[in-house]
């Protein structure tokens, strides 16, 4: 996996052996989220659509992170609003897959829109906010990529 981050954006890609549309339905269906990023989210991979993601920061204070689905064009991108519970700010994430050769797929998230942290929130909370979400995306991403090895 490459991880390319900066100051207002999180970029991973990934290459996984599957065609898009395999990488699509493993990406949008409910049945795999659960296996790849857990039961407790939920996503409605279409135009205004929904996400929420029910978690815990690890201090036992549940946390919620919820989205808008903002393009869904199967197989190829899906870009949805992120923001958690208590941010200032909304982010965005954009997954997008390729087809380099027959049969793989390159997966590229870019989560942006970081820069808004910057002002008023320091620099400490955006860089600390932005290694947590670049962990966590590296964990879901190499998650799915097992789970589609798996099947």
């Amino acid at each position: 996996m490459d991880v390319e981050n900066g100051p207002d954006r999180l970029s991973l890609t990934l290459t996984l052996p599957a065609p898009p549309d395999r990488v699509w339905e493993i990406l949008t269906g409910p049945e795999h989220i659960r296996s790849w990023w857990g039961d407790h989210v939920t996503l409605d991979a279409r135009v205004g659509g929904k996400l929420r993601e029910d978690w815990d920061d690890g201090t036992g204070i549940p946390m919620v992170t919820e989205g808008e689905v903002l393009t869904c064009q199967p197989p190829n991108q899906l870009v949805m609003t992120w923001k958690d519970r208590g941010w200032p700010l909304i982010t965005r994430v954009s997954i997008t897959l390729e087809e380099p050769a027959p049969g793989r797929t390159r997966l590229r998230l870019d989560h942006t829109g970081w820069d808004a942290l910057g002002r008023g929130q320091g620099e400490e909370a955006k860089d600390t906010l932005l290694a947590n979400h670049s962990a966590g995306w590296s964990i879901h991403l190499r998650d799915m990529r097992d789970h589609l090895r798996a099947m």
